[in-house]
């Protein structure tokens, strides 16, 4: 006799088994996505995050056929899906930045991946009874979590604002412009088709507005984390993350300044400080002297550029928010990919993912401050850290923004190799990024001088190091490998401050310290970060730049 309420229960486990076999992978994959898409305070109603949503659950789809095998195949594909999911939800790059890794470099990205999925595998196995309705209800919970749970991050927008700071009469208004990554007059390659004519157009400018331009200066560092906190505090550590708090040191943005003799220098003259940084680097957090206003900008983002944008170039975009903090991602394209690359030059490396999108936010932020500046009056000090000209190369030289597809950056070249023709297309691309960036501080400073604000201001423009389009190798350091690195614009327009052109050859640190505090020490070295080890920089003689 046919027992009819198995059999309905039986088809009931089928139909659910069947169903959930071809949901659940492309849930483990959305749940992640959802909550980076909010991570970066994107729409996730939007055309573009609905498309990635309906690839993924297609991608999981075709994996349920492998699930729909059973066996052993049913057991290691839910497990590689598990893998990957928790990867992307824990941060699986920021898990592995571990004391060994960054003290010894021991390269420890490829031992996490697999000891994860063999763990992870282990316990898929002991659940294998259950597995897909034990990660069908996790997931699901996942995913509405991260729909309707707080975004974490660093907060955007206006913060730190303090209305009550007043600023004391009689001081001159200060506008203070870090430009990311902007190379100096002099080290502008004019072997390149456009670099005779942007040194021209650089130095045009600072003429017209009357400032002092260092053609030769430098800076003693080629990372942001050290060469900002130096110079913000005077000094010139010869030692990796200087003046950053921990745990910033070790692992992931924002670092945060733990001191900043600046800011206590402008606080003790009587002005009234606003700040424009990026996620990147937090100066405004901790700190004693009291902050106006901090306005804090992503250093990824899109929204500014998406009706300049096509549905493609968005989804890239969104990949990188998905993908840029996967351990997995990171070891297949970096310790496979990219190292069958160097052996092999003709193996592809696969650029999908951007790594940042910093110049399409900081544009918005340089139209925020000109506005601000509006109603700025003396006593007050503006001081902006702008991402530009820095890669990604987004811009065309009018300011119209490219498609994703066509953005340049040296990471695209794959890990420290650069040909001729890769550093030719490179700066192909910074160049025209240049000259958007300089249309729009033109009409800024255009505006500014019409008001008369910038009469009797103290402007200060400079970098933190150089274009850094260069790949040296132990002890195959070229000069233009030098000047690529270390050279940065370093201009000044102050009461007091003769308008000209001067080619003495002097450091970023020295030249700022020395307007602030009156004097400063310029020790004549560089520091070059140790292959084996970025995080040990080794002194090396400035004239490794070739001009003394």
């Amino acid at each position: 006799m046919v027992d009819v309420r198995a059999a309905t229960v039986g088809r009931s486990t089928g139909r659910t088994d069947l169903i959930l076999s071809f949901t659940v992978p492309g849930l483990m994959l959305v749940a992640p996505f959802v909550g980076a898409v909010r991570q970066v305070h994107h729409s996730i109603l939007s055309a573009d995050s609905v498309t990635a949503i309906a690839i993924l659950l297609a991608i999981g789809a075709v994996a349920g056929v492998a699930i729909r095998h059973g066996g052993r195949v049913r057991v290691v594909t839910l497990a590689a899906f598990l893998t990957v999911a928790l990867d992307l939800m824990l941060k699986g790059t920021a898990l592995s930045q571990s004391l060994p890794q960054r003290l010894f470099a021991i390269p420890l990205a490829p031992f996490f991946v697999a000891t994860s999925f063999v763990i992870v595998l282990a316990v898929c196995h002991l659940l294998r009874a259950e597995l897909l309705r034990i990660l069908a209800s996790g997931f699901a919970v996942a995913t509405v979590a991260a729909l309707i749970g707080p975004v974490g991050g660093t907060p955007i927008g206006h913060t730190h604002t303090k209305a009550h700071v007043v600023s004391k009469p009689g001081r001159p208004l200060v506008l203070h412009l870090i430009l990311d990554e902007h190379i100096g007059i002099d080290g502008i390659p004019t072997d390149l088709p456009g670099g005779r004519e942007l040194r021209q157009t650089l130095t045009a400018f600072y003429d017209e507005f009357g400032f002092r331009l260092y053609r030769r200066s430098f800076s003693p560092y080629v990372d942001t984390r050290d060469s900002l906190p130096n110079l913000f505090n005077f000094g010139r550590q010869g030692v990796a993350a200087a003046f950053l708090t921990e745990p910033e040191k070790l692992f992931e943005p924002p670092y945060v300044l733990s001191r900043n003799d600046y800011f206590e220098r402008l606080k003790a003259l009587g002005y009234r400080i606003r700040v424009y940084e990026s996620t990147f680097l937090d100066v405004c957090r901790a700190q004693a002297a009291p902050i106006a206003d901090c306005y804090i900008y992503p250093e990824w983002g899109f929204e500014s550029a998406r009706r300049n944008l096509s549905l493609t170039g968005r989804l890239r975009l969104l990949s990188t928010a998905y993908l840029q903090d996967s351990l997995v991602y990171r070891t297949a394209k970096i310790d496979v990919l990219q190292r069958l690359h160097r052996r092999f030059p003709g193996t592809p490396v696969f650029t999908w993912e951007r790594a940042n999108s910093g110049p399409l936010t900081s544009l918005p932020t340089l139209q925020l401050l000109e506005k601000d500046l509006t109603t700025a009056r003396p006593g007050e000090a503006y001081v902006a850290h702008l991402l530009m000209p820095h890669n990604p190369y987004v811009y065309e030289a009018d300011c119209a923004v490219r498609d994703p597809a066509d953005w340049r950056s040296i990471e695209d070249t794959g890990a420290l190799l650069l040909t001729d023709l890769d550093r030719r297309d490179l700066y192909d691309g910074y160049f025209r990024q240049m000259s958007c960036l300089y249309k729009r501080l033109h009409e800024m400073f255009v505006r500014l001088r019409e008001s008369g604000r910038l009469n009797d201001a103290v402007v200060i423009v400079h970098g933190d190091h150089g274009s850094r389009i260069a790949a040296p190798r132990r002890g195959r350091w070229r000069r233009q490998d030098y000047v690529a690195m270390y050279s940065t614009i370093f201009a000044v327009k102050a009461p007091g401050v003769q308008p000209g052109h001067d080619d003495s050859f002097h450091s970023v640190h020295h030249l700022f310290a020395q307007l602030w505090n009156g004097q400063s020490s310029d020790p004549p070295v560089i520091y070059v970060p140790e292959d084996a080890d970025p995080a040990e920089l080794e002194p090396q003689p400035v004239s490794n730049l070739g001009w003394e």
